[in-house]
């Protein structure tokens, strides 16, 4: 016996295929819509650490900085634009600083490039992680030196990060900028 399918019954099957396909991918998407504001609302971003080194050549000092950005919900379909770093020291349990800009504006700016993955995904559940990096000149070299051996295990870093995180939404909405203050620790 052999089993012989008219064009029209083939057509049909083709059919009720490709809307059965179609009408699965619908429900995916409008199940991960469904999880878009709260991850709008729920998205964080860190500093993880940050790491001073002085050159044993040139007595040079870099900066480099962990920073993160975090979404812990089901929604899946954001990406960082960029990160957006800037900061100033303290000494704990004083109002001395160094960079704070009160004086001269002297606040380190530091906006992602290269070494930051701009453009990627921040998948559901997950953290996306960049280091940026800063040389300071040799002026903010030696007034860190100074600051930091006249003050030694006080030193932290006064951060504000930003992580600015796009959407399909973005045309209407911008992009979710995700801001944090942190004090942290030098490493």
């Amino acid at each position: 016996m052999k089993l012989q399918l008219s064009r029209a019954i083939l057509v049909a099957i083709v059919f009720v295929v490709i809307s059965l396909v179609s009408l699965t991918y619908a429900t995916v998407e409008a199940i991960n819509y469904g999880s878009y504001w709260d991850a709008r609302s729920q998205l964080t971003s860190n500093v993880n650490r940050l790491h001073v080194e002085t050159s044993s050549t040139n007595g040079s000092v870099t900066i480099q900085t962990t920073v993160s950005a975090t979404n812990p919900t089901d929604y899946s379909g954001m990406m960082v634009r960029y990160f957006e770093l800037r900061l100033y020291f303290v000494k704990l349990g004083s109002n001395q600083t160094l960079f704070s800009g009160d004086s001269a504006g002297e606040i380190i700016d530091l906006i992602s490039t290269d070494n930051a993955p701009v453009g990627n995904p921040i998948g559901p559940h997950s953290t996306l992680i960049s280091v940026l990096t800063l040389h300071l000149s040799p002026s903010r070299s030696d007034a860190f030196k100074a600051f930091y051996q006249a003050n030694p295990a006080q030193v932290y870093g006064q951060t504000e990060v930003r992580a600015a995180v796009d959407s399909f939404l973005d045309t209407v909405l911008g992009p979710e900028i995700v801001q944090n203050d942190q004090t942290v620790p030098i490493s």
